[in-house]
């Protein structure tokens, strides 16, 4: 497919559909799978169940054999539409997942070095770039006389507790 081919016309919006539903496409297999293996269409030998919880052993190997089977139908159907999404040029499926991760992955990078250190990483991705741009270490830093004593507590207990942990027991000789 030729991006230059004048005879090549999506109505306005028709890509961001195509997206949209193959985005949702890979969400109801996060549903039924784990995690990435959705994206393409991997994990349903998971779902087969044993002859116990099925009360039968020929009706588990039936079972898992369309598992199987339905898997490979729709990694297929997964591959073709993330080679689709990509011959488009638009992010979805595989593509957005990549493409967000890198960009989380960047967020978190940026916010090691000049925000919060406690923030979990769910918090850090969901702050625009704004706000990672604007945040300093100094943020709601406590400046008070009291978190210096607090402070100084702290380090002198950690050093007692040190010092305690590396000199030997006396009945270790």
């Amino acid at each position: 497919m030729s991006g230059n081919d004048p005879d090549l016309a999506a109505p306005e919006g028709a890509l961001e559909l195509i997206a949209q539903g193959i985005d949702k496409a890979h969400g109801e297999l996060k549903d039924l799978t784990v995690g990435q293996a959705a994206i393409t269409g991997r994990g349903f030998s998971e779902l087969a169940l044993s002859g116990v919880q099925l009360g039968h052993q020929g009706l588990a190997e039936q079972f898992e054999t369309f598992c199987s089977r339905w898997g490979w139908g729709v990694r297929d159907l997964m591959r073709r539409a993330n080679q689709l999404t990509a011959g488009l040029g638009v992010s979805a499926g595989a593509f957005h997942e990549q493409e967000r991760y890198v960009k989380d992955t960047f967020k978190i990078v940026v916010n090691a070095g000049n925000g919060n250190p406690h923030l979990s990483e769910d918090e850090v991705t969901r702050k625009s770039w704004d706000e990672i741009n604007r945040q300093s270490v100094y943020d709601g830093a406590d400046w008070s006389g009291d978190s210096f004593v607090r402070a100084h507590e702290d380090v002198e207990r950690i050093g007692r507790d040190t010092a305690r942990d590396i000199t030997p027991n006396r009945g270790d000789r």
